[in-house]
């Protein structure tokens, strides 16, 4: 089992891909990449110190606020569709 199941966009299709020399996943939905590795806590701090930020990640404000965008309208799709449910269930009753 992948150590992340679900994007935080709810997205539960990956892309799997290479990137940065590592095994990657893009989200389907909203675009957003992960790592598909699995490090422990001695890994990850090595990782995050020595490379992500100065090999890795680049992204331009612009980028992050269209990514954060589309995230943020999958939320508020799923919302939407949580209060109509409940609606529709209370008017059941």
């Amino acid at each position: 089992m992948p150590l992340i199941e679900r994007c935080q966009c709810d997205g539960r299709v990956f892309a799997v891909l290479e990137a940065y020399g590592l095994p990657m996943r893009q989200c389907r939905s909203c675009g957003v990449m992960h790592q598909h590795v699995e490090m422990d806590a001695s890994g990850l701090e090595l990782w995050y110190r020595e490379r992500y930020h100065t090999e890795i990640y680049q992204h331009s404000y612009d980028h992050d606020r269209s990514v954060a965008a589309k995230r943020l309208g999958r939320i508020d799709i799923h919302r939407i569709h949580s209060m109509q449910h409940a609606m529709w269930m209370n008017a059941r009753k």
